[in-house]
Parts: C-alpha cells; structure tokens; sequence
C-alpha cells in the first residue's frame, strides 16, 4: 500500500480548484471530491497491485483522476474486468 502512496501525482491545477474552493467558501466540499478520487483511484490501482500489474503513477486532476498503468490491454478479459470495477466499488460499503 506505501508503494502506492508514493505513486501519486497531482495535478497544478488542483491546487487552483482548492484554492478557489477556499476563497469561495466550499473548501470542505472540495476537500471531499478530490478524497472521493483518491480513493476510487487507488482502488483501481490496488486491484491492479494484486494481479501483478506494474503501475506508473495516479494522478489527482481538479476533476478525477487516473490510474496509469503499464501493458494494460493485453491482460485476460477477468483481471481488466475487476481492475475496472475496483474504481466504483470503493464507494459501497
């Protein structure tokens, strides 16, 4: 999981989003929508972890996020499947 961590990236512009949020008075909800990407990101990436995919880095953008990962498209059918659902079922609990 620190591998993970030590994976992210964010974006400049987030930064910008954050900022206005606090001069706007929706800090908090700011805060939350980037907590939110965080952690759909890393559920993609963990699942990813799991079935042995190497990862280049997650990325927090002002309005998601990616998970950038190396040879995806060539793994079977299974492991794409639930990397891809591991994003949104972060959100279930």
């Amino acid at each position: 999981m620190w591998k993970l961590l030590l994976l992210i990236r964010i974006n400049p512009f987030f930064w910008v989003v954050l900022g206005s949020g606090f001069v706007t008075g929706y800090f908090r909800e700011a805060l939350m929508l980037f907590f939110i990407v965080f952690v759909h990101e890393l559920g993609h990436a963990s699942m990813a972890v799991h079935y042995g995919w190497r990862i280049r880095k997650i990325e927090l953008l002002p309005f998601g996020g990616v998970a950038e990962i190396e040879d995806s498209g060539n793994k079977p059918i299974k492991e794409e499947l639930l990397v891809v659902l591991a994003g949104p079922l972060q959100h279930y609990g």
